[in-house]
C-alpha cells in the first residue's frame, strides 16, 4: 500500500499518579531522523522512545513531542534562597527611596508574593523518580501515537494513489484522442500547406 510521507498521530496514557501525552509529526525527509522533545525527568527513555518509533516508521524526518506529569507525594521538596530574597528586598526598598515612596506605604503581603515571583527565589529540588516503572505507560502511549500516525500516513497514501489514478486515466485519455486524431495532423498539415 502506497503511504504518504507527510502524517500526525496522538497517543496518550493517564492514571492517578502519571498521565503522558505524545504528538508525532512526520515529512518528507530522505533519511530517518527523530527528533524528540520530551520533559527533563523523562530523558534516560528517549532511546527506548525512538527505538519504539523506529520498529515502525523507517522514513522521513519524525518530530515527537511529549509532555507528562506525576503526582507522586513526598518526591519532591522546595528551597528557598534567603540571601538571594534578602537581595531582591534591599533593592525594592531602594527603588522605593528613588521614587520618593513612603516605607510604611509598602504592603508586607505584597512584597513577600512579589518576591516569591522573583527568579531562582524559590527553588524546587526533584527526589529520585523511577522512570522504568512508568516506561510500560510511555510505551503504550507512543505505540498509540504511532499506530494513529501510521494510520493517517495510510489514509493519506490512499488519496494520492487516487488521484495518481485519475491522473493516469486522463492521461490515456488524452492520448487516446491524440492516436486517433494523428493520421489527420498530416492531411490538415498538407492541406494548410497546399
Amino acid at each position: 500500500m502506497l503511504k504518504s510521507m507527510t502524517g500526525f498521530g496522538r497517543g496518550s496514557y493517564e492514571d492517578a499518579d502519571f498521565s503522558v501525552n505524545i504528538e508525532m509529526k512526520t515529512v518528507n525527509h530522505r533519511y530517518n531522523e527523530v527528533a524528540i522533545r520530551l520533559p527533563r525527568f523523562l530523558n534516560p527513555l528517549e532511546d527506548k522512545i525512538r527505538k519504539t518509533i523506529l520498529k515502525t516508521v523507517s522514513r522521513g524526518r519524525i518530530d515527537v513531542f511529549i509532555t507528562a506529569d506525576y503526582n507522586v507525594s513526598g518526591n519532591c521538596t522546595l528551597k528557598v534562597d534567603k540571601n538571594l530574597a534578602a537581595a531582591y528586598h534591599k533593592a525594592l526598598q531602594e527603588v522605593g527611596i528613588a521614587i520618593g515612596a513612603d516605607a510604611a506605604g509598602i504592603n508586607a503581603a505584597a512584597e513577600i508574593l512579589y518576591l516569591s515571583k522573583c527568579p531562582d527565589v524559590i527553588n524546587v529540588k526533584e527526589g529520585f523518580f523511577d522512570v522504568e516503572s512508568v516506561w510500560p505507560k510511555v510505551e503504550q502511549a507512543v505505540e498509540q501515537a504511532v499506530a494513529n500516525l501510521v494510520a493517517m500516513r495510510e489514509t493519506e497514501g490512499g488519496n494520492i494513489y487516487g488521484d495518481f489514478i485519475y491522473r493516469a486515466d486522463l492521461i490515456a485519455e488524452k492520448l487516446a484522442q491524440i492516436e486517433e486524431r494523428s493520421p489527420l495532423v498530416v492531411e490538415e498539415y498538407q492541406a494548410k500547406l497546399q
